[in-house]
């Protein structure tokens, strides 16, 4: 596909197709492959924090978590990757595409503008299977835990080390103590 081609806007299908001959990651929004950027340290901490937690807790389990390797398509026509999904749809070890995702979390770094977040919160939300997504600062303890409930969503906020994100879809709580487990942030206001 010559630069031109990548350049228009893309359906799902073409972009599945094109994003395989790639050597990096891309997610498409709004028809325009968009690539994928590195993380810090302590952002990629936090993943795999959750990964393995969510993984001891769900060990056994139909529903597992997989990390950002893991492609996320939007009914929107986005595809995303999720930084940690857990997905319930059936095993297959060649999927590349979650089936059945029932939980999807963002880590949010400081490239994360609100519209951006507002974008993919509004791409997990359209996903019919989705029941929890969680928005996690990688700068400071915070957390958001959005909930689809009968009359819409709801959102939590969760500010403190004892806070647990409740995904009640799962029938777990996840403390945040785990969730940032082994970062620390710099406080700029403290003194020498």
């Amino acid at each position: 596909m010559s630069l031109a081609e990548v350049f228009r806007p893309m359906s799902v299908a073409e972009f599945l197709t094109w994003e395989s001959g790639q050597q990096r990651k891309h997610e498409l929004v709004d028809g325009v492959p968009r690539m994928m950027a590195g993380a810090a340290k302590g952002h990629n901490r936090i993943c795999a924090n959750l990964v393995r937690h969510l993984g001891n807790r769900l060990a056994g389990k139909p529903c597992q978590p997989y990390g950002s390797d893991m492609k996320f398509v939007s009914p929107t026509g986005n595809v995303r990757y999720p930084d940690v999904q857990v997905d319930c749809g059936p095993f297959n070890a060649q999927d590349l595409i979650s089936t059945e995702p029932l939980v999807v979390i963002e880590v949010l770094s400081p490239s994360n503008d609100w519209f951006e977040v507002g974008k993919r919160l509004a791409d997990y939300q359209a996903h019919a299977s989705v029941r929890h997504i969680v928005l996690i600062s990688a700068q400071k303890l915070r957390a958001q835990v959005w909930t689809r409930a009968s009359a819409g969503w709801t959102q939590l906020d969760a500010e403190t080390i004892e806070t647990d994100l409740d995904l009640a879809a799962l029938d777990i709580a996840l403390p945040l103590a785990e969730v940032y487990e082994g970062v620390t942030f710099e406080d700029p206001v403290a003194g020498p």
